[in-house]
C-alpha cells in the first residue's frame, strides 16, 4: 500500500529545488510505486496552470514583466504583484478617465492553445458569477500582443488564516467568515463550477471584513467527470486529487474542512499514509467542531458532507449551540445541546430572567408613596434608639425600605447578627403596639418589607403575619402592607391567601373610575405577578397601557413602562418587553436626578432580557458594566451589585468562559452572604448558578454537589416556595445534559408551573426518548 504521507513529504522538499536540483532529484529516485507517484506529482505540479500558481512553487517562463505605467486598453500598470504558472497579475487603475478603480489584472504569458483555452474558460466562468463572496470580473481583452487579459475586483487584504492569527480573532469570530466562505463555494456550485484549489491564500479578507474567495484558474464544470490533470495545492488536496480521480462537490468540501482545521487550530491536519488526513484533537478539543472538520475530512467523498451548503449548517448548529449532524448524538446529546444553546433561556428563564426581575416597579412604588411613609418609618426608627452606622443612607434613599436597611447594614457587618437585632426591636415594639400604635405598625412594614426584599420570606412572615392578622396602623399603611404580604404569600407556596387579598384589592380599586388608574393598575400588577394566570397578566397590561395614555410625568411613565416590561416578560413577549425597559433607561437618561431611584435595577432587568431573549452578551455585558462602575458608586454598595455580579458571571458562560465566571459567581456569593444573609433566597439562588457554571467548566461531580447542597439549604425555608423550584430547575436541567434525568422529575417540571420553553423541551426530549423505547404508554402526553 503506498504512503501518501511519506510521497506528499518527498513531492514537497522536490519542488522547494530550482531546476538543476529538481532534475537530479527525479533522475535518482528508484524504481518504485511510491517513486513514480513523487515523480507523476512533480511533473503535474511544476507546470502549474493555475493562475498566480499559489498552488505550488512554480517556475514560469521568465517573461519580462510589463513596466509600470503601460496601458492596456483603458488600464494603467500600477505594479507588478504576482506571477502564475498561466501568467502575471498587476495592480492596474482605469486610465480612461471615466472613473476611478483599481482592478487586479491577469495577463496571460505566451499564450499556447491550451493555455489560451483555460484562460477563457476561467473569464466566461467568472462572468457568470455574481456573489458578494467572490471577486468578480470586470473587464476583459487582448493586449496589443494578442495575449488575452482580465480585469478583476481588487482584493488589498490578507489571506483568511493570516488575518485571523494576525488580530487575534476568537474562535466565533473565525467561524461566521468561515461561514461566508461557505456561501460562496455553494454558490459557485449552484453555477457548476468546482474550484479544486480552496486554501487560505485564496480566501481573502476584504476591507469591510468579510471574505472573498479567487483563483478560478484550475476550476472545473461539476459535470467533468474525471480529473483535469492540473495545479493543486499539494497540502490540502483531497485524496481523489492525489491519485488523479474523478472528483465532486466533495472534493471542495474537502478543502473546507482543510481550511476549517487551519482556521480553528492555526495548522493544517496532517496527511494520512493513504491520503486521506485527520483532525488534530489535541488542537481542536471541542468534541462537536472536532467532529464537523472530521466528516469533512473522511477518505470517501460520499461519507463528507454532500455540500458547502450541508457542511456550514453544521458550523451555523454548533455556533447557535444546536446539534450538530456529524456527532449522530444520542437524546441527552441533544437535550445538552439544547440547555448549551439557550443557557439563559431555558435553564435560567425562570431565575435569571424572572426571579431575578426584582421588578423596578417594586422600588419605584416605594418611591411614589416614600414621601409620607418614610418618614415614618424614619421617625419610628429614631424613636426606637436605633443608631446606624450610615443614617444618611436613611434619609438619601427613595427605594425600597429593604434597599434602605441594607445600606445601612452594608459595611463588614454581621448581616445575621444584625437580622436578630431587627427582629429582637420589632418584638419589643410590636408587645407595645396598645400603647404605641403607630410605631408599631411602622416597624413591622419597615422591616418586615426589609426582609422581604433581601430574600428572606420566613423571616418576613414571622413580622407581617401577626401584623396583618391585627391590620393595627393607619389603613393606607395597612393597604400598602397586604400588598407585600401577599407577595410574601405568593412566594411561600400559600397562593390562595395571596390570592384571596389581592383580588380583593383589584375588586376595590378596580378599573381606577373610583380612585385613580396608578391604584387600579398596581394592584393589578401585583395579582398578575403572584399569580401569572394569563388573564390577570392581560388585565395588568391593559391598564397599564391606560395608565400610559394618562400619564405624564417622567416618573409616572418611568414607574408604568418597568411594571408593564415586567408583564409582557412573563406573557413571554419580549420584544415589547424590551421596548419598554428600553423606555425606562430613556427617562432615566433625560432625567439624571432619578438615577439613585432605580437606575441599575432597570439596567439589570433590560440586560436580563436582552441577554435571555436575545442572545446579546455584548449589550448585556455593557449594561451590568455600567451598574458596577456608575450605579454602584453612585448608591454604594449593595445587594444590587450582586445581582449585577452574577448576571456578569451568567454572561461570561454565555460567551464561553467559565473559569472567569466561576471567580465571578463567586464573588456574587459572598457579597450577598454579605448584604442578605444565608437565608435569602437569592444567596441560595446564586449558589445554583454557581453549580450551573462549574457543570459547564466541565466540573461535574462538584457541580451536581453544589446543587445538592444548595436545595437542601433552600428546603431548610419553607416559607418560600419559589427559591426551591428555581433550584430544582437547575438540577433537572444539569441532569437532563448529563443524561441522568428521572421519570418523577419530568412529571414535576411538567406539573411545576415553570412555563418556559426549557420545561416543555426538556420534557418532548424526555418523552421522545422513552417512547421510542416503549418504556412509556402515550397516554403520559395527555394529562
Amino acid at each position: 500500500m503506498l504512503d501518501w504521507a511519506k510521497i506528499s513529504a518527498e513531492v514537497e522538499h522536490a519542488l522547494s529545488l530550482d531546476n538543476t536540483a529538481l532534475t537530479s532529484f527525479i533522475a535518482s529516485l528508484p524504481t518504485t510505486k511510491e517513486a513514480n507517484e513523487v515523480s507523476r506529482l512533480i511533473k503535474r505540479l511544476r507546470p502549474a496552470t493555475g493562475f498566480m500558481a499559489t498552488s505550488a512553487i512554480d517556475h514560469p517562463v521568465d517573461e519580462a514583466k510589463l513596466a509600470d505605467g503601460t496601458l492596456i486598453d483603458a488600464w494603467k500598470i500600477d505594479q507588478h504583484i504576482g506571477r502564475g504558472g498561466m501568467g502575471d497579475v498587476y495592480r492596474a487603475h482605469r486610465a480612461d478617465g471615466l472613473y476611478e478603480q483599481t482592478v487586479a489584472l491577469k495577463l496571460i504569458q505566451s499564450p499556447s492553445g491550451s493555455r489560451s483555452e483555460l484562460f477563457e474558460i476561467e473569464r466566461q466562468r467568472l462572468a457568470h458569477m455574481d456573489h458578494h463572496g467572490i471577486a468578480r470580473i470586470i473587464d476583459g481583452g487582448s493586449y496589443i500582443d494578442g495575449r488575452p487579459y482580465m480585469a478583476m475586483e481588487y482584493i488589498q487584504g490578507e489571506p483568511i488564516v493570516q488575518h485571523a492569527v494576525n488580530n487575534k480573532l476568537a474562535l466565533k469570530q473565525r467561524l461566521i467568515m468561515f461561514l461566508a466562505v461557505c456561501e460562496a463555494v455553494d454558490y459557485a456550485h449552484s453555477k457548476l463550477v468546482l474550484h479544486r484549489d480552496i486554501k487560505s491564500e485564496n480566501v481573502l479578507i476584504a476591507a469591510d471584513g468579510s471574505p472573498r474567495l479567487i483563483d478560478f484558474g484550475i476550476a472545473t464544470d461539476i459535470n467533468d467527470a474525471k480529473d483535469i490533470p492540473a495545479a493543486l495545492t499539494l497540502a490540502s488536496a483531497a485524496p481523489e486529487q492525489l491519485l488523479g480521480e474523478s472528483v465532486s462537490i466533495q472534493t471542495d468540501v474537502f478543502s473546507l474542512g482543510v481550511l476549517l482545521h487551519e482556521l480553528i487550530a492555526d495548522k493544517r491536519p496532517s496527511r494520512l499514509s493513504n491520503g486521506g488526513m485527520q483532525a488534530d484533537d489535541s488542537k481542536i478539543t471541542e468534541k462537536d467542531l472536532l467532529a464537523i472538520v472530521s466528516k469533512a475530512l473522511l477518505f470517501a467523498p460520499a461519507q463528507r458532507y454532500a455540500s458547502a451548503l450541508s457542511f456550514s449548517q453544521d458550523v451555523k448548529a454548533f455556533l447557535e449551540k444546536r446539534p450538530v449532524s456529524a456527532r449522530n448524538g444520542n437524546w441527552a446529546y441533544r437535550a445538552q445541546r439544547f440547555i448549551q444553546r439557550y443557557p439563559i433561556a431555558n435553564t435560567l428563564a425562570v431565575t435569571a430572567v424572572l426571579a431575578l426581575l426584582v421588578g423596578m416597579a417594586t422600588s419605584l412604588k416605594f418611591a411614589s408613596d416614600a414621601n409620607h411613609q418614610a418618614s415614618l418609618a424614619k421617625l419610628a426608627l429614631e424613636k426606637a434608639n436605633w443608631q446606624f452606622e450610615r443614617t444618611e443612607a436613611t434619609l438619601a434613599a427613595q427605594q425600597a425600605y429593604s434597599d434602605v436597611l441594607q445600606r445601612a447594614f452594608g459595611g463588614e457587618e454581621d448581616v445575621e447578627r444584625l437580622s436578630q437585632l431587627l427582629k429582637a426591636r420589632w418584638q419589643e415594639a410590636f408587645s407595645r403596639r396598645n400603647e404605641d400604635e403607630k410605631t408599631a405598625a411602622a416597624l413591622s412594614y419597615a422591616i418586615g418589607r426589609n426582609f422581604y426584599f433581601r430574600g428572606d420570606t420566613a423571616s418576613a412572615l414571622e413580622i407581617f403575619d401577626p401584623w396583618m392578622a391585627e391590620q393595627i396602623g393607619s389603613e393606607s399603611l395597612v393597604a400598602l402592607g397586604e400588598e407585600v404580604y401577599a407577595m410574601m404569600l405568593s412566594d411561600a407556596g400559600r397562593y390562595d391567601e395571596s390570592t384571596k387579598i389581592l383580588r380583593r384589592l383589584v375588586a376595590f380599586f378596580g378599573d381606577g373610575s373610583q380612585t385613580n388608574d396608578a391604584d387600579a393598575s398596581n394592584y393589578a400588577n401585583r395579582l398578575a405577578r403572584a399569580t401569572r394566570a394569563p388573564e390577570d397578566i392581560a388585565r395588568s397590561v391593559t391598564l397599564l397601557n391606560i395608565r400610559l395614555q394618562n400619564v405624564h410625568t417622567p416618573f409616572e411613565r418611568l414607574f408604568s413602562y418597568s411594571q408593564l416590561a415586567g408583564m409582557r416578560a412573563l406573557q413571554g413577549s419580549f420584544n415589547e418587553a424590551l421596548h419598554a425597559y428600553e423606555q425606562t433607561l430613556r427617562i432615566f437618561d433625560e432625567n439624571p436626578g432619578f438615577a439613585t431611584y432605580g437606575r441599575d435595577i432597570a439596567r439589570f432587568n433590560l440586560a436580563s432580557i436582552v441577554l435571555a431573549w436575545k442572545g446579546d452578551t455584548q449589550r448585556a455585558s455593557a449594561l451590568v458594566d455600567a451598574i458596577l462602575t456608575e450605579d454602584v458608586p453612585l448608591k454604594g454598595e449593595s445587594i444590587q451589585q450582586a445581582r449585577a455580579t452574577m448576571l456578569k458571571a451568567i454572561i461570561l458562560v454565555h460567551q464561553g468562559d467559565p473559569q472567569s465566571a466561576i471567580i465571578l459567581i463567586e464573588e456574587s456569593v459572598s457579597l450577598f452572604k454579605r448584604f442578605a444573609g444565608e437565608k435569602n433566597a437569592l444567596f441560595l439562588l446564586a449558589k445554583g448558578i454557581h453549580a450551573y457554571i462549574l457543570f459547564y467548566a466541565n466540573q461535574t461531580d462538584l457541580a451536581m454537589a453544589k446543587i445538592a447542597q444548595a436545595q437542601s439549604e433552600a428546603a431548610m425555608l419553607p416559607a418560600n416556595e419559589r427559591i426551591q423550584k428555581q433550584l430544582k430547575l437547575i438540577s433537572v436541567s444539569l441532569k437532563s445534559a448529563q443524561g441522568s434525568l428521572e421519570l418523577q422529575e419530568l412529571a414535576w417540571l411538567k406539573d411545576s408551573h415553570v412555563h418556559n420553553e426549557a420545561a416543555s423541551n426538556l420534557i418532548i426530549l424526555y418523552l421522545y426518548k422513552k417512547l421510542a423505547d416503549k418504556q412509556l404508554a402515550p397516554e403520559f402526553w395527555l394529562n
